[in-house]
């Protein structure tokens, strides 16, 4: 993984990269947006489900 804004948890990164790269994959601004973008996702799809259809013309 590489060490880009997205991925870093702190500004200690550079230095201690070896043992933060585990947490990364869950901490990271990365994993937020991922999870953000998880969640909102549902959420449409949970809006999505108490639309009634359209009946057809």
């Amino acid at each position: 993984m590489d060490s880009s804004a997205l991925t870093a948890l702190s500004p200690v990164d550079g230095r201690y990269r070896a043992a933060t790269e585990p947490l990364a994959a869950l901490l990271s601004e990365a994993a937020l947006i991922r999870e953000r973008i998880r969640v909102e996702a549902l959420w449409v799809l949970q809006l999505a489900a108490d639309v009634p259809t359209l009946p057809h013309a």
